[in-house]
């Protein structure tokens, strides 16, 4: 006959054996695989919004495991956060995808100056897509390398568009060195997916260069008007642009004779190819510093002289350069 003492330690070894079973069988304890990439979204002026290193970080402290995969053939689930600027308001939007089907959605919205709080619930929002019951267990610290396993983007700007007038500088375009006034604009072919991404952008731009006269002979004045388009590759950041261009360029040299008597000889075609580099960082809102650099090769270059005589009064050289600085803005 079984003692009551008996029985009771035997329901307390049933009871220890189902509770170590179910500890082990728990989230806490089994070897998840790392089978999630993250993508994480923010439009410019968001700067004082959690990036996408931050909020896996996040993720990882609240799951006590990092989920993310650099590994192909290990993704299971892509899980992609986007932050927008919704009038004075940010609205962060969390997608989950198993494949090509969308299988959960989460949007919060908040003002910019709760943005540290908004990606809480963002990171919050994510681990529970991720691994609801994980976030029953204590979570562990994570793992050192977390942050640079994740797969993420900083910051992938909508289609953008910029205009900028600058202050020239020139040299051999004109007899002289040569100032003027300059302008550019450029504009996204397509949208940028992805922050390291660079974009295909157009440009056009536009130059006007002063008279200047020629040391050996100040008789006469020559100046430059040219227009310019061509086909460009930018990388656009938060607060920074650079862009290489290569472009065709036309326009006119214009001759003027102030002595014996004031006439205007006529302009020449002037056709050109140029290399030309912008950049541009922002100082508010959409307003930037725009710096610019061209290298311009003529494709004929017309010589000026003196009919009757050999003297040649002018003659651009085979590369000339130019570089601007002024102001911008920016478009998305």
């Amino acid at each position: 006959m079984v003692q009551p003492a008996q029985i009771n330690r035997m329901n307390l070894w049933f009871v220890g054996a189902v509770w170590t079973l179910t500890l082990m069988c728990s989230p806490a304890f089994a070897e998840v695989p790392a089978d999630t990439v993250l993508s994480v979204v923010r439009t410019p002026h968001l700067n004082l919004c959690p990036d996408a290193v931050a909020i896996a970080a996040n993720v990882v402290g609240k799951l006590g495991r990092n989920p993310f995969t650099l590994a192909a053939n290990a993704v299971k689930r892509r899980v992609e956060v986007l932050l927008t600027e919704v009038g004075t308001d940010v609205q962060a939007r969390v997608w989950m995808a198993e494949g090509d089907e969308t299988a959960a959605e989460r949007t919060f919205h908040g003002t910019k100056e709760e943005c540290q709080t908004l990606g809480e619930a963002v990171a919050l929002a994510v681990a529970l897509l991720i691994d609801p019951l994980s976030l029953q267990a204590e979570p562990s610290p994570p793992p050192p390398a977390a942050k640079a396993s994740v797969p993420v983007t900083t910051q992938a700007p909508d289609r953008h568009a910029s205009v900028a007038v600058v202050g020239v500088v020139s040299h051999g375009l004109l007899p002289q060195t040569a100032y003027g006034v300059g302008t550019h604009t450029e504009i996204a072919l397509h949208k940028q997916t992805d922050a390291r991404a660079a974009l295909w952008q157009l440009q056009a731009g536009a130059l006007v260069l002063s008279q200047v006269r020629p040391v050996s002979d100040s008789s006469f004045a020559f100046g430059l008007a040219a227009t310019w388009v061509g086909l460009c590759r930018g990388w656009v950041r938060e607060r920074w642009r650079v862009t290489g261009c290569a472009n065709l360029l036309g326009g006119l040299i214009h001759a003027v004779t102030y002595s014996p008597a004031p006439t205007s000889p006529g302009d020449r075609l002037y056709v050109a190819g140029q290399a030309h580099v912008c950049a541009a960082w922002r100082l508010w809102g959409p307003v930037h510093i725009a710096l610019d650099a061209g290298l311009v090769a003529p494709v004929v270059r017309h010589r000026f002289f003196v009919e009757g005589t050999e003297r040649t009064v002018f003659q651009p050289s085979a590369v000339g350069s130019h570089a601007g600085l002024g102001l911008g803005v920016s478009f998305q």
